[in-house]
């Protein structure tokens, strides 16, 4: 099969050649180029925040896609050079509410949390190309994809906690996914990962400069295939139970955009140094934001003298962070991102999708409105929430935003099954991601399944994730910071490993 598939590059139209169709005052723009598709979020002014009709633009467009033979994979690209997307339109759904029409916001959020959901369980490919402001409701459109591609410009962020929000668009069931706590982090926090980052994280699945990028989008439209093939794609109803085929082109997607990859540099320094995401991990290794100040409180009082003494500015920093986010955000996202932590895709959304109708519909007690009002609208950045310290949130008060009681919308929207049924699973059947430190340890521990009871060497661990991975740009890098981070040697031959932590 793989020789039958060939590019056909010099045969690719020119970029000024391409039909461009205009949909709703071009805010999303259709490109058909050989058997791809690519819709180009076209909304610079609002940094392409996403409004209701390009949810429901991009979501019937793929839903179109998904049954034709004539294409074969889809892009999600920008035509703006300093966003791909900025988040959903949060200013719009909170004039609606001001306006006393806050089913309108409802209906916003339920067309955003359905496209997502399509996108997770979408059968061709979906390559992402998240180049500058990746944030919000732009992380949506982003992770749920099997190819999501960072450049040196991508900024990707949740900063929901920022304006009395939670951590949405799926987030609550991809962030939890991240090694260790760094999910946890990066939701409660709203830090940014900035460029090469993201494939270290796994936030990205690959790190293209963006100067690569119009190569790579020309070879990946000059992908061609026998017509039995593409006939056996447009035959697939979602991701969850591909033909080998099929599977056989996402793996072929794949070894084209690593023929454009680049790898990690062997001196790049993560945002976050190896003590820093130790001390992460076990801050956030709680069951609830009231334990999770405990351990840093605690941590802080200890790193005078300590192995920790140096990260204590990190540490103060932290609860610094954490202190300016709305209390009763941060107990909402907490709780959200322990249920997503064993949860599937839809569900998570789903569960998302309730949380925020309730911080609508009760928002004189919630604190979206004020959180949008002073950070988005009026630029104060000096929000004064409804609660003075998470101390004060109770737990009643968390529990009434997940409540499903007199909402306009509790499921998803389902485009594709004719059945009707959901599609669930706990992690993403396609996943072109660097190896986890999950994976990692169960290789190490001897938990992988191959019923090994003999400790592995360094080069042994190399060895195994350059075959599995097929050298992956980026694989050695990462294999490497996870062995100094989480490994040591075993104490009766130190040429075999241990896991640690």
């Amino acid at each position: 099969m793989l020789a039958s598939i060939t590019a056909r590059s010099s045969l690719a139209k020119p970029l000024s050649s391409l039909l461009i169709k205009s949909i709703q005052d071009n805010q999303i723009l259709v490109s058909h180029d050989g058997h791809a598709r690519i819709l180009s979020l076209n909304r610079p002014e609002k940094l392409n925040s996403l409004s209701s009709s390009m949810c429901k633009e991009i979501s019937e467009r793929l839903v179109e896609y998904s049954k034709s033979n004539l294409n074969n994979l889809i892009i999600l690209n920008s035509t703006s050079p300093k966003a791909f997307c900025a988040g959903g339109d949060v200013v719009t759904a909170v004039e609606n509410i001001n306006a006393k029409n806050p089913k309108a916001a409802c209906e916003f959020f339920h067309q955003e949390y359905s496209l997502n959901y399509l996108l997770s369980i979408y059968s061709k490919p979906v390559i992402t190309l998240m180049n500058g402001i990746t944030m919000g409701g732009g992380v949506g459109l982003s992770v749920h994809t099997p190819f999501r591609i960072a450049s040196e410009d991508t900024r990707l962020a949740m900063p929901e906690m920022d304006i009395g929000f939670i951590p949405d668009v799926g987030t609550s069931f991809f962030l939890p996914k991240l090694d260790g706590s760094l999910g946890y982090y990066l939701a409660l926090t709203g830090d940014d990962l900035i460029g090469i980052d993201n494939l270290i994280a796994g936030t990205a699945t690959h790190y293209v400069p963006k100067v690569r990028i119009p190569e790579l989008t020309k070879r990946l439209t000059s992908l061609t295939y026998p017509n039995d093939l593409l006939q056996d794609i447009g035959n697939q109803p979602n991701i969850s139970n591909l033909s080998p085929q099929t599977k056989e082109f996402f793996s072929i997607t794949n070894q084209a955009i690593e023929e454009f990859s680049d790898s990690v540099p062997e001196n790049h320094k993560f945002k976050l140094s190896n003590q820093e995401r130790h001390l992460v991990d076990k801050v956030f290794d709680s069951n609830s934001i009231y334990s999770a100040f405990e351990t840093l409180e605690s941590l802080i009082i200890k790193a005078e003298g300590s192995e920790y003494a140096d990260s204590k500015p990190f540490l103060l920093d932290l609860k610094k962070k954490l202190n300016k986010k709305s209390p009763l955000s941060l107990s909402l996202a907490y709780e959200l991102l322990n249920r997503g932590s064993e949860s599937n895709n839809y569900d998570s959304l789903r569960e998302e999708l309730v949380a925020a109708q309730n911080i609508i519909l009760k928002s004189k007690s919630t604190d979206f409105v004020t959180g949008v009002t002073e950070k988005l609208i009026k630029k104060t950045n000096s929000p004064l929430w409804k609660h003075k310290s998470y101390n004060d949130v109770q737990v009643k008060d968390v529990t009434a935003l997940l409540s499903t009681e007199k909402l306009p919308f509790t499921e998803l929207k389902n485009y594709i099954n004719e059945d009707n049924a959901n599609v669930k699973f706990s992690s993403y059947p396609a996943n072109f991601a660097l190896p986890s430190e999950n994976e990692v340890k169960d290789y190490i521990t001897g938990n992988d399944g191959t019923g090994r009871d003999y400790a592995v060497t360094l080069k042994e661990v190399f060895n195994r994730f350059a075959l599995k991975y097929n050298d992956k740009a980026g694989m050695k890098w990462k294999i490497k910071n996870i062995l100094e981070r989480k490994t040591r040697p075993n104490k009766f031959d130190n040429q075999y490993l241990e896991w640690s932590y």
